[in-house]
């Protein structure tokens, strides 16, 4: 096992192989994290339209 992660740490290719992996499924999980946020922002924008809207009725 060692001799493989010293192989792997010491190749420059791999190395900038997995590192350009690492970087792209850290950019995917933070555009997750963005997205969910804006859907979070969205609906309470929407949740205060309609309370806006119940209020203004009564």
């Amino acid at each position: 096992m060692t001799a493989l992660l010293s192989f792997f740490a010491g190749n420059p290719a791999i190395l900038g192989v997995l590192a350009s992996i690492i970087a792209a499924l850290g950019w995917g999980i933070h555009q997750r994290l963005a997205g969910a946020r804006a859907e979070r922002v969205a609906e309470r924008a929407r949740q205060a339209v309609a309370e806006a809207s119940v209020r203004e009725s009564c």
